[in-house]
């Protein structure tokens, strides 16, 4: 879990004297992981012999003149599952009663049927994007040490289609599409291994960077990004465009870049941080970005983030305005809904440590309209999509005071039931 708000003004304070000071950090490299015994190809993307002059993206909306609007939602609580319109597919929910994590369900919301997840402690979880295939991080714990670490790849119905094994402690991974799975490395230069469970083929992608590339920052330094962090680097579904941190005088800022042709499209200032969670919606036309606004905020003031959305040419669709609502606007995850057409996010308006009271906001792309869910939760969460992007299921203590539940939104009704007491929400099947 992250930290409150000094520690954030520490991290800012040190980013800045980084890019202007010109120091260099050495990377680590650490032993080659072993992914089922495959060896990978490497494949480089392709770096630029010569600096360019990108356009800058700006405040000029190019496409959808509404203007952003928001509402105010209260949940009501039903006390059984019927109460609801059919929901489709299946959740997969943790037990997170105790540090042992070792009850992992996949459960049927129409049968009701659940199916235990074999596993010994579970780290890290990955839907695919259709919502096919789930891969999550298995241990075996041994006297509070974690041993034999791998990763387990099933479907929906519970089995299992593939198991990695020798995969080195805390890697995380991300699903690329219903075929390959992204997964991070520790060797030198951060790339991604790309497997597919199915062939058991492996691609490796080093990341891209300009000449002014800021390798020697540490991941935790763009933090934000997830699983980004470590490779740095944001893909579209299909390669073809990529979205990477860089800096200049003018200090941090993201460059758009099309692989296909090997140019930059665009770049924009980021400000502070290079934003928070980049994420291209599920079609790959565009991406939506959390930026914060407010350059006095490295001085201690509070921070403004607005939801940016950029196109795939590098046009700047939408942009929200939360500022005008709250003197404190923090977002911390973003989550696309099934239908390109919905953004959730969490988000704290607290001005002393902005992991506390978490609330929830849908930012509508259609309408440019938001809606603030009247729900808190005692810590972050990644709010998750039902595959026909009408609901969303989140983690909360509601309702108690402490505890963690699984709460399904209708976003249609703002209608909520709490479906599981005691259970974590980790992803959502077909």
């Amino acid at each position: 879990m992250r930290n409150g708000k000094s520690a954030i003004y520490i991290i800012k304070l040190l980013l800045i004297v980084l890019i202007f000071s010109g120091c260099s950090y050495e990377s680590k490299t650490t032993a080659t992981q072993n992914i089922s015994g495959i060896l990978p190809t490497t494949t480089s993307i392709p770096t630029k012999d010569n600096e360019v002059v990108l356009p800058t993206i700006t405040e000029t909306i190019t496409t959808n003149s509404e203007q952003p609007s928001f509402k105010y939602e209260s949940i009501k609580i039903v006390n059984n599952i019927d109460q609801l319109p059919t929901i489709v597919g299946s959740l997969v929910l943790a037990n997170t009663s105790s540090y042992d994590v070792s009850n992992i369900i996949i459960w049927d919301m129409v049968s009701k049927k659940e199916i235990e997840i074999p596993n010994e402690y579970v780290e890290i979880f990955a839907v695919s994007p259709k919502m096919n295939y789930l891969a999550y991080s298995s241990s075996s714990l041994e006297q509070d040490i974690l041993k034999d670490h791998g990763i387990i790849i099933m479907n929906s119905d519970g089995t299992i289609i593939d198991t990695l094994s020798d995969i080195e402690p805390g890697v995380s991974f991300k699903w690329k599409d219903e075929q390959e799975l992204m997964i991070n490395s520790y060797m030198e230069e951060n790339p991604l291994i790309l497997y597919s469970p199915f062939t058991k083929s492996t691609q490796t992608i080093l990341p891209y960077f300009q000449e002014s590339e800021i390798v020697f920052f540490d991941k935790d330094l763009i933090r934000l990004w997830n699983f980004y962090a470590q490779h740095k680097n944001v893909y579209n579904p299909t390669f073809t465009r990529v979205i990477f941190p860089t800096n200049d005088e003018q200090g941090p800022k993201i460059v758009l870049r099309d692989l296909t042709s090997e140019t930059d499209l665009a770049s924009f200032p980021t400000y502070i941080e290079w934003g928070v969670d980049p994420s291209w919606s599920t079609n790959g036309d565009k991406f939506a970005i959390g930026i914060e606004t407010n350059p006095s905020s490295i001085q201690g003031d509070f921070s403004k983030y607005e939801i940016f959305l950029i196109d795939q040419n590098g046009d700047l669709i939408q942009k929200t305005n939360y500022a005008s609502i709250s003197d404190s606007f923090y977002i911390l995850y973003l989550s696309w809904s099934p239908d390109n057409r919905y953004i959730a996010f969490s988000f704290s308006r607290n001005t002393d440590n902005y992991y506390d009271n978490i609330e929830l906001g849908v930012f509508d792309t259609s309408t440019q309209e938001t809606a603030f869910y009247q729900i808190t939760t005692p810590s972050e969460y990644v709010p998750i999509w039902s595959p026909d992007s009408r609901f969303i299921v989140l983690k909360t203590a509601y309702p108690k005071e402490n505890g963690t539940n699984s709460l399904i939104i209708d976003i249609t009704t703002n209608q909520g039931l709490i479906i599981k007491e005691g259970y974590e929400p980790i992803g959502w099947l077909n």
